[in-house]
């Protein structure tokens, strides 16, 4: 059995599969699908006892940890709290990093204006001139010896849609999914090609948390793109950084973080700014983040995002060949795997997968309605 995936692994009945799409259209009883995400090693940790130390400690600890193992270390970044927080622990205690990379598609400025201020999902491109450009123009000027990769993708989109590309990115099936990961700088192939071990850097991910009767819990979500395993070799390996097996306590401190800060919430911190679980995640776990930063609203599902209806523009054909193969893919899956909005039967997506629950403790009155007063997880 495969069951070593840095992804963990899914389950239905007595097959194991690392690709939840194939695992899904394989699925022809619509049996239910478990995901394993290293449930040995998270059962075997006492997640009620709060770790030593900060979380500052912690990432410190787990970027010097990746920089121990590789002789060349990749962030993706994207401009969002996550990578921003990652490059701000290397950047601030001196670790080396090398490589920033990141991406977008520049021919949709054809279509579409870049818009500092709309925060609906549909204005994800302009993340890359309002939350990406800024960081990458402090790092060339204060850290140039860091290779800057910025990887323009819209020249993929001057081709059909191909039927190979379906299994590709696996969680997510956007448009330009098959294009965002696995591609890499000049720089990285060349290092590979003479053997040296290189890093991928991933800001996977926010541990999330539930309330059931009197108990606080946290757990891990399997949303996380693109086709990783097909793109590791005994070279090259991708790295989650807050979901690590390398290092345990660092999800486990940052649920007692959001715990703890349930019973101050409201004097504390601004409680009408604080409409979504990443923005309570945000202010606790990475309170250096510039919350000004433009960070537009999460994509309708794993499928569809108005962020990519510049494409349908730019080639008719990539468009309707990517419709062509999904919508043959999806009605192949039964419904109860797919997330549809609210009143509506639009099919956006996969819906997520969630590992077991870890206790973290017993929860009061006031905590729990700060939890679910205001946060939506």
């Amino acid at each position: 059995m495969i069951t070593d995936s840095v992804r963990g692994f899914y389950q239905i009945k007595d097959k194991i599969y690392t690709n939840k799409l194939l695992a899904l259209y394989s699925n022809k009883n619509n049996d239910e699908i478990k995901w394993n995400f290293h449930d040995d090693l998270f059962s075997q940790q006492d997640w009620t006892k709060r770790p030593a130390g900060t979380l500052k400690d912690l990432y410190k600890q787990r970027a010097q940890q990746l920089r121990d193992s590789y002789d060349y270390l990749v962030l993706n970044f994207s401009g969002g709290a996550d990578s921003w927080n990652i490059l701000h622990t290397f950047l601030t205690n001196n670790i080396k990093l090398d490589e920033i990379y990141t991406r977008w598609g520049s021919a949709e400025r054809k279509y579409k204006s870049a818009d500092p201020f709309d925060i609906k999902e549909g204005n994800l491109g302009s993340e890359f001139e309002y939350a990406v450009v800024p960081v990458l123009d402090y790092v060339r000027k204060n850290y140039p010896q860091i290779n800057i990769v910025i990887d323009d993708y819209s020249e993929c989109y001057q081709q059909d849609f191909k039927e190979e590309y379906l299994f590709l990115s696996d969680h997510y099936q956007l448009m330009p999914s098959p294009f965002r990961y696995g591609r890499k700088s000049e720089k990285e192939i060349a290092l590979e090609n003479k053997n040296k071990k290189i890093g991928v850097i991933y800001g996977y991910d926010k541990i999330r948390c539930k309330v059931e009767n009197e108990n606080f819990y946290a757990y891990f979500s399997d949303g996380m793109s693109g086709s990783y395993d097909s793109d590791i070799t005994s070279n090259r390996k991708f790295e989650l950084f807050y979901y690590s097996i390398d290092l345990p306590q660092l999800p486990i401190l940052q649920a007692h973080y959001i715990k703890e800060s349930l019973s101050i919430l409201p004097l504390s911190m601004d409680i009408k700014t604080i409409k979504k679980y990443r923005d309570l995640y945000t202010i606790v776990c990475y309170p250096e983040y510039n919350r000004d930063t433009l960070q537009v609203n999460k994509l309708l599902g794993t499928h569809i995002s108005n962020s990519d209806s510049w494409i349908h523009s730019y080639n008719p054909r990539y468009f309707k060949s990517w419709k062509w193969h999904y919508d043959q893919l999806f009605n192949s899956i039964d419904k109860k795997f797919l997330w549809q909005p609210q009143n509506t039967s639009l099919n956006t997506g996969v819906k997520s997968s969630n590992s077991k629950y870890y206790l973290i403790g017993k929860i009061t009155d006031y905590e729990k309605n700060n939890l679910l007063n205001f946060l939506s997880i």
